[in-house]
């Protein structure tokens, strides 16, 4: 991009700042709530793991099957060169 280093490095720390800015001003912000969540989070511990394992394994398992549905719909969707051949002499579009 020609830009002088100088430059990229003024406008990358910058971007840094407002980054860090950012997320240290909503941890201000919201600091009564967010110790509010780590209190319930440290209640309820074990349980609260427990769904969140669940909640990440089915959502795995659903990500798994539609993937194997994807590559079936693939495997079905392909044409032997021959077959194609024997379409383009014939004119058939489909």
């Amino acid at each position: 991009m020609r830009m002088p280093p100088s430059r990229f490095l003024l406008l990358d720390g910058a971007g840094v700042t407002l980054w860090a800015s950012l997320y240290l001003g909503l941890g201000v912000v919201f600091r009564s709530q967010l110790e509010k969540v780590a209190a319930v989070i440290a209640r309820t511990g074990t349980s609260l793991a427990a769904v969140a394992i669940c909640a990440a394994s089915l959502y795995l398992g659903w990500k798994w099957r539609d993937r194997q549905l994807y590559l079936r719909q693939l495997e079905t969707a392909r044409i032997a060169p021959e077959e194609l051949w024997r379409r383009m002499q014939a004119g058939r579009r489909s």
